[in-house]
């Protein structure tokens, strides 16, 4: 298995294969009906969402992490923290964490200067960085909206398996 197999095996374990309905989507694996839709090339319906496989959630991750150029952070842990955080959180909001953690321009696209940064940088210092800050998003939803507390243990027990 590769290093970005087991990744997005990691996602999907994470995410569960249960398919959910909130408030104006669903989701299975993690992946909503919009993201399907676009994977696809082809309006997805709520049926096509609960009938999605393991095996194409696993094939639509290894594509998405190529796509958002992922697979392109050398350490494999801060790899793992980053996907995790850009499928949980969306792409743009997980890259510029890293960003931020590198102190470079947070477009939240990665691109040779994150990447250049990303190659002098400590990793396990980005990492943390990186952390840090999606843990304190968690924070930020919550006072925002004291009605999403009831969300926070789950968050914070997803985040804690990034504590090493």
């Amino acid at each position: 298995m590769t290093v970005n197999e087991k990744i997005v095996e990691n996602v999907i374990r994470r995410e569960g294969e249960r398919f959910v309905v909130e408030l104006s989507t669903c989701s299975k694996y993690g992946i909503t009906r919009e993201t399907l839709a676009d994977w696809r090339g082809a309006i997805a319906t709520v049926e096509d969402v609960r009938r999605l496989t393991r095996e194409e959630a696993t094939t639509f991750y290894l594509a998405w992490i190529d796509k958002h150029r992922i697979s392109e952070i050398g350490d494999a842990v801060l790899r793992d923290l980053v996907f995790d955080a850009a499928v949980n959180h969306g792409p743009a909001r997980g890259v510029r964490w890293l960003q931020r953690a590198l102190n470079v321009e947070d477009d939240g696209i990665i691109g040779e200067e994150t990447l250049g940064a990303l190659a002098a940088a400590d990793a396990r210092k980005v990492y943390v960085g990186v952390l840090k800050r999606r843990i304190m998003f968690y924070g930020r939803i919550v006072s925002a909206d004291p009605r999403q507390a009831i969300y926070i243990e789950g968050w914070l027990n997803r985040a804690a398996e990034f504590i090493r």
